[in-house]
């Protein structure tokens, strides 16, 4: 729900399950298991429940367990789709997420509430309520590689506010082929919601994916900005996050050693389909945390396949850095 908004994955994901027939109609619901391999996270595995119609009353109730090289987490999740019969739709998270960042592991466990409306065909509003409590593990020393000042480690308490808007004509969640999505929200943390620190987030994404000729012009990109009266927590920083950001660069390769306060990332390729679901494709990266900016270029094969995209690309980061090969298919996280 709060998580930052990341624009692709790369990984091997192979998933079993059992469903009932006809959810709808019976009640039931589904069980997934997956494990697979990733570039960035190495080895991962994932288990998933959901019951979308709960005692035949609508409501959606599911749990989800992720653990990878660089991520851990559980997330148990409750939604109303339709609040007291009305378009307005209310959902419930209780989670826990511990992740690698560079130099530290970032653990936390809270609430999260959100309740969203129709505007219009396509558009939607939201807002929402997270409690978050965050502490920083493992610590490696960052600061001595060139950090200029020691921020505090950890955020500690976050109450927090959020909204925003979000217009989504996407035919896919995942490698979508045809279809528009703009959307910002303005999340905000502070002593008077009985948060440790006072924290303003701003995040603006958009992306578009259209047809030109036998090809299709995939165009993506996201900002964000944090701003506090006081030095921002090492937690709350932006850092790079591998390829599911810049192709052929490793968590981390770009940005301050303890962490941006923003962050621009945008991506553009252009696919040609080969033959039945089988592409190829050509694109450009580009990522900017701080004052500190990094591109690559590159070609790729894309496959969709019944058990998600397949992705094999060839990444040259502009630069020192050696060419990479990346290879994934499908998402976890």
């Amino acid at each position: 729900m709060f998580a930052k908004q990341a624009i692709a994955s790369a990984s091997l994901v192979l998933v079993a399950g059992a469903a009932d027939a006809d959810p709808d109609a019976t009640g039931g619901g589904t069980f997934q298991l997956g494990a697979g391999y990733s570039t960035d996270d190495k080895l991962m595995a994932i288990a998933a429940v959901d019951q979308p119609n709960l005692f035949h009353t609508g409501n959606e109730l599911g749990m989800i367990f992720g653990i990878s090289a660089r991520r851990m987490y559980s997330d148990l999740h409750f939604m109303d789709p339709h609040l007291l019969g009305s378009d307005l739709s209310l959902s419930a998270d209780l989670f826990s997420d511990r992740r690698l960042l560079p130099g530290f592991v970032r653990s936390s466990a809270g609430i999260g509430t959100t309740a969203s409306a129709p505007l219009g065909p396509h558009l939607r509003a939201f807002v929402g309520y997270r409690l978050e409590q965050v502490t920083v593990d493992d610590k490696l020393d960052v600061l001595a590689r060139g950090a200029p000042a020691p921020p505090p480690e950890a955020a500690g308490l976050i109450s927090s506010l959020r909204a925003g808007l979000e217009y989504n004509t996407l035919d896919s969640r995942i490698l979508p082929r045809r279809g528009t999505v703009i959307g910002a929200s303005l999340e905000y943390a502070a002593p008077h919601l009985g948060s440790s620190i006072e924290l303003a987030t701003v995040r603006a994404w958009a992306g578009t994916h259209q047809p030109i000729g036998p090809f299709t012009l995939h165009l993506e990109g996201s900002v964000t900005s944090l701003a506090s009266p006081s030095a921002i927590p090492l937690s709350e920083r932006l850092f790079l996050d591998g390829s599911r950001d810049v192709r052929g660069f490793a968590p981390g390769a770009i940005g301050p050693v303890g962490g941006a306060t923003f962050e621009a990332i945008g991506r553009a390729s252009l696919e040609v389909p080969v033959y039945g679901g089988l592409s190829l494709e050509g694109f450009a990266d580009h990522a900017e945390l701080d004052t500190a900016r990094g591109t690559s270029t590159g070609f790729g094969l894309i496959w969709r396949t019944p058990i998600g995209p397949l992705h094999v690309d060839l990444a040259f980061p502009l630069g020192d850095s050696h060419p990479a090969l990346i290879f994934g298919i499908g998402g976890m996280f």
